[in-house]
């Protein structure tokens, strides 16, 4: 079918995200105290690896990381929950959506937990909230990946249900972030790109359309206020302009079509 042909979307790097938030200092944080010295520093350097094999796309290794820092990460902590994001991350980029909903069902689960016991006004509940988005955002992936086992019989289990909750749990961070900030804008690209696919799988190709035009509007405005925005074209820009230019095409749009396309195309040496 035509919808099979659509960018599933980009997939934020894990650690890209948490390392940037207040309680992510990996092998710095409270959980880390007990820790020998020799074992902060293996786990250090597997983050290391970790983050380099992501960049290099070499995923097989992203995998092995995860499940060497999981072995010696405590189950309960918040490293414990960045863990097992960024092995849910590696699982998905490894095709295993499976093992992924299994970890991401306990996550969903825990973080919800956590963030209705923070405070409002304390520092640990965006952090909390942006977990607990990410992993939402996972979720919807791994349901796309296994577009043949989707649940359309009106249940909990819909791509329309997933993609809701992921946009409700991300308005609730908006009083808590700066509205012109990169992370913030991605977010809102992955989200709205999410919720493109989720439409054309369920045959509503203007809405579907209208989620398209809306991710590459906000990457647009990325682009245009960051001098930096070459680092994310590549993972943002051809995936999103990619669904919209198909959909554009398959609707009879051919001129739309060519110039959303053509815009994109130059950078794909970057991608």
């Amino acid at each position: 079918s035509g919808s099979s042909n659509l960018v599933i979307g980009p997939r934020l790097r894990s650690v890209e995200m948490l390392l940037t938030s207040d309680g992510a200092n990996v092998g710095a944080n409270d959980a880390a105290v007990d820790k020998s010295v020799d074992h902060r520093s293996k786990e250090q350097l597997l983050w290391m690896l970790f983050y380099a094999s992501s960049l290099s796309q070499d995923w097989a290794t992203c995998l092995n990381c995860t499940e060497e820092i999981m072995k010696g990460s405590l189950s309960l902590d918040r490293e414990g929950n960045y863990t097992v994001i960024s092995r849910v991350f590696a699982l998905l980029q490894c095709r295993r959506p499976s093992t992924a909903q299994e970890l991401i069902r306990i996550l969903i689960s825990k973080l919800m937990t956590m963030r209705s016991s923070i405070d409002s006004n304390s520092v640990s509940r965006p952090s909390a909230e942006l977990m607990l988005v990410l992993v939402q955002l996972y979720n919807v992936d791994a349901y796309l990946l296994q577009e043949r086992n989707l649940d359309h019989t009106g249940g909990k289990d819909t791509l329309s249900n997933f993609t809701h909750s992921t946009n409700k749990s991300l308005s609730t961070i908006v009083p808590q972030v700066d509205a012109s900030s990169s992370l913030w804008i991605e977010l809102q690209i992955l989200v709205a790109n999410n919720q493109g696919v989720a439409l054309i799988l369920e045959g509503d190709s203007v809405g579907a359309l209208g989620c398209f035009r809306k991710a590459t509007q906000l990457l647009q405005s990325l682009i245009s206020n960051d001098r930096k925005g070459l680092q994310h074209l590549p993972w943002l820009l051809i995936p999103t302009s990619f669904n919209l230019s198909l959909v554009l095409l398959r609707d009879g749009h051919l001129e739309e079509s060519a110039r959303s396309w053509l815009l994109a195309r130059k950078y794909l040496p970057y991608w």
